[in-house]
């Protein structure tokens, strides 16, 4: 398989470098629990407990999100503590906290899906040969935060599981931002922001793809995007995020 879009871990900082960057932040920025004010960590154990856990898988929406077989939410975006972190994290750009979050849609899955799995034939998702594929950003949204949180997630979730991770999902730019959007609004947005090139699709053919992002609110962009994999040959495609907004 192309190395470079199954298994493409990111681009690393030099170790003296980023303990020196590291170093300055911490100076003038000192790192606290987001829980508790905890001196030295974003996220102790003992506030990390404190986040709930959906008890159950959630079903799609509704009709409108037919490309989607099954959607999996770890959290709620109502639990102020794991909303804090996102909205740090996604907006503030402290790329650390992307960590924290991995482990709790890590311990979610390991936890919840696996066991959900094994009972419920109906869901037939292939986890030997899925493909993990993070929600891309454009490249003007890209720049503008200088990082994917979906991907961060998704290397993360790939890493601890041994999954199988994809970058080939391309995204194009688009006029208004999905937050500010009616439902109806958003569906017309997404509509055509996804593409994969000619020579990605082979690697999609037959299998059922993961796909993660950190929130999901109406389920459009991830609807989308499930509809150009599905277009390019994936057999069934799920979605896992973080927290429902």
């Amino acid at each position: 398989m192309n190395e470079k879009k199954i298994k493409k871990f990111g681009r690393q900082r030099k170790p003296w470098l980023k303990s020196f960057g590291d170093f300055l932040l911490n100076l003038f920025f000192p790192i606290t629990c987001y829980g508790c004010e905890k001196a030295g960590i974003y996220l102790c154990q003992k506030c990390f407990k404190t986040i709930k856990l959906q008890e159950r898988r959630i079903q799609t929406f509704n009709l409108k999100r037919e490309n989607l077989k099954e959607v999996f939410i770890a959290g709620d975006y109502e639990d102020k503590l794991l909303a804090k972190l996102i909205t740090t994290f996604k907006y503030e750009g402290i790329k650390n906290i992307g960590s924290y979050l991995g482990k709790f849609l890590n311990f979610f899955w390991d936890g919840k899906i696996k066991i959900i799995k094994l009972k419920d034939k109906e869901l037939a998702l292939n986890l030997e040969s899925s493909l993990i594929i993070p929600l891309p950003l454009t490249k003007a949204r890209f720049k503008e935060r200088g990082f994917n949180q979906a991907e961060i997630l998704a290397i993360n979730f790939c890493e601890e599981f041994s999954y199988q991770l994809f970058l080939g999902l391309k995204r194009k730019g688009r006029k208004k931002h999905q937050a500010k959007l009616s439902e109806k609004q958003r569906l017309k947005n997404v509509s055509g922001q996804f593409f994969i090139s000619e020579k990605d699709r082979v690697f999609l053919l037959g299998r059922d793809i993961i796909l993660i992002d950190d929130v999901i609110t109406t389920g459009a962009t991830l609807n989308e995007a499930a509809k150009i994999l599905k277009e390019a040959g994936a057999k069934e495609v799920f979605a896992l995020v973080l927290a429902k907004g």
